[in-house]
């Protein structure tokens, strides 16, 4: 994102959004994303980068053992941009979760700060999409190239055993404060209606998805990194068979290749359709179902769906 007088304001956008949200939709829950990869897009990572470079993963090992913190290049992690303006190149590196009290940070400073404007996190991983991992060693590990990661076998074990632990704790802080961690609390559900099913494979992905049980979180998404293979075209699709078999505890990801969304889908994905009145029903092509305020249907046959508002 682009910096303000040098410095990146990842978390500070993140508190306007929430505030902004919640003013315009009450008693929306918002979750913030945080990863647990160190990238300075947060400044007070970067501060800790300048303080505390001990807390980071470092090179100390022959022959690269000048103990500088690892951080990736632009070519492997596209975490910066140029034309920004920051003060500091936004590169991913990775905490010492091998230490008790970068784990004590994690959790005071990137975590519990959610709740202010929030109510829970959105959790990354330290995956291939980030960078961060060929520092750490904690992924694909026989696929990093030489000379990552930095650290030995012993020290990625440790690294790996304390990211398990921050995590835990975060979701346990998160959810004894009211808190929620959707990545830990959701099945994926990636088998929606597409275009391109057949009706009949179209009807028992949504029978299928139907029959999960009203205790299930359920991510209904693409993948937990957003959307693929999805456009404006095919959203309305989606967000149909959303709504059509949602329960309780279910969130809709924007399915989009793209960060842009057009107007029709913003609109439908922001519309009150008010409570449901029953459950999907279904006849020969068509599903249907009805909210106190919409009536949302989905043609398997021709894969169109209709979001007719009744008040």
């Amino acid at each position: 994102m682009p910096c303000i007088n040098g410095r990146p304001q990842e978390f500070e956008h993140q508190d306007e959004f929430a505030i902004a949200l919640k003013a315009q939709f009450p008693g929306t829950r918002v979750l913030q994303y945080r990863i647990t990869t160190a990238v300075p897009y947060a400044g007070i990572v970067h501060d800790l980068m300048v303080s505390n470079p001990e807390y980071f993963v470092r090179w100390t090992h022959a022959p690269n053992n000048n103990g500088s913190i690892c951080l990736m290049p632009f070519t492997e992690a596209q975490t910066g941009r140029p034309g920004d303006n920051c003060d500091w190149e936004i590169r991913a590196a990775a905490y010492d979760f091998s230490l008790q009290v970068v784990r004590d940070w994690f959790l005071e400073n990137i975590i519990k700060p959610v709740m202010k404007h929030g109510d829970g996190v959105w959790l990354d991983g330290d995956g291939p999409d980030n960078g961060g991992w060929m520092c750490s060693g904690s992924y694909d590990y026989e696929a990093l190239p030489k000379p990552y990661p930095p650290l030995n076998d012993t020290e990625i074990d440790a690294f790996c055993v304390g990211e398990n632990a921050v995590q835990e704790a975060a979701h346990d802080w998160l959810f004894a404060n009211g808190g929620m961690d959707g990545q830990a609390c959701w099945t994926y559900v990636t088998n929606y209606p597409v275009h391109g099913d057949t009706s009949a494979q179209c009807a028992a992905k949504l029978v299928s998805i139907n029959e999960l049980n009203a205790s299930t979180a359920v991510g209904f998404a693409m993948d937990r990194t957003g959307g693929k293979n999805c456009d404006d075209t095919c959203a309305p699709v989606a967000i149909a068979a959303f709504l059509l078999t949602r329960k309780d505890q279910w969130f809709y990801g924007v399915t989009q290749e793209s960060n842009s969304i057009s107007t029709s889908v913003a609109a439908l994905m922001l519309s009150d359709y008010g409570a449901p009145m029953g459950g999907m029903t279904q006849t020969g092509t068509v599903f249907r179902r009805e909210f106190t305020s919409a009536t949302v249907t989905l043609d398997c046959s021709t894969m169109t769906a209709t979001f007719t508002q009744t008040v």
